[in-house]
């Protein structure tokens, strides 16, 4: 069964219900790994001072930011909310 997603531009996508359950589910594992960046970054310091740790717990937290944003972009395109 295909469901029609609300317009994007001047197109309509149209997804089966298993492209939308793939969709919803990388957009689950992109928010963990989100979230596994975002806790080694914050945990990291707490046990290491070495100035290259803290760099890559810079990046981490910069990275995790960005996969976050990057998915409500994504969301907004596919328009998944309206998707049942």
């Amino acid at each position: 069964m295909n469901v029609s997603a609300n317009t994007v531009g001047d197109s309509r996508a149209d997804f089966t219900e298993d492209e939308i359950a793939k969709l919803r589910a990388a957009l689950h594992t992109l928010g963990n790994v989100a979230s596994v960046c975002a806790s080694s970054a914050r945990l990291l310091p707490r046990f290491c001072e070495d100035q290259a740790a803290l760099g890559i717990c810079d990046g981490l937290s910069e990275n995790a930011d960005i996969v976050r944003a990057t998915m409500e972009d994504l969301k907004a395109v596919l328009r998944l909310d309206s998707l049942q």
